[in-house]
């Protein structure tokens, strides 16, 4: 299955009741995310860029005072793990190809979206941002972004 717009594309290359492996590719300036599933359909990723790099960010749904994390990844750095308590998304810093694995059931009724545009420009400065419309609606989180790698986890 594949789904595609002027941002890029999504394919789902696996999927099953809990495991879903998706591979997306994302035109510069592109910000996914960040997306959650709650309880009971919570989600441990994995994730990794084939090709390009990416702004990674992830968020605790569980302290909504903690701060957005944000990390500089590429293609060296391999396959790394998003918690389960954790929103994640992406800035596109170029062209890239990202793969994930979901672990743990997809729902459309248990799914969160957090929208950290106006964080990304007050603590990135970047003001080029080509971002869906659901995105776009999501809860607007004003938390400060800040660079660290403490919540990655290489596997």
């Amino acid at each position: 299955m594949k789904f595609q717009d002027e941002r890029g594309w999504l394919k789902i290359k696996f999927e099953s009741d809990d495991i879903v492996f998706k591979e997306s590719f994302s035109k510069r300036n592109v910000l996914r995310g960040l997306h959650y599933q709650s309880f009971p359909n919570e989600q441990v990723k994995m994730i990794n860029v084939k090709s390009g790099s990416i702004l990674d960010f992830q968020y605790d749904v569980q302290s909504q005072n903690s701060d957005i994390t944000c990390m500089k990844i590429d293609s060296t750095m391999g396959w790394l793990l998003v918690p389960k308590k954790f929103a994640h998304g992406f800035y596109a810093l170029e062209d890239t190809i990202f793969q994930y694995v979901c672990i743990g059931k997809y729902s459309l009724d248990f799914e969160k979206s957090y929208n950290i545009s106006d964080a990304l420009y007050r603590d990135k400065r970047i003001d080029r941002i080509n971002i869906s419309t659901k995105d776009a609606n999501g809860i607007v989180l004003k938390n400060k972004i800040i660079s660290s790698d403490s919540q990655l986890v290489k596997i």
